[in-house]
């Protein structure tokens, strides 16, 4: 069962379509890489957030 978020990562990462195609057994690792690239987006939001903080702190 796969739920939306999943499948718009499919559709942004089309080469999944042919490996799972072939190798159906790599579902797992393709639920690992999307769950890696989830966690690093969010990271990558903190940190956007921590600059902009530090910017306006500078600014006052």
């Amino acid at each position: 069962m796969m739920n939306e978020q999943l499948r718009y990562y499919l559709r942004y990462h089309p080469q999944w379509y042919i490996i799972l195609s072939r190798y159906p057994h790599e579902y797992e690792r393709l639920i690992q890489e999307y769950k890696d690239e989830k966690n690093q987006q969010f990271i990558n939001k903190i940190d956007q957030v921590s600059m902009l903080i530090n910017m306006v702190e500078m600014m006052m």
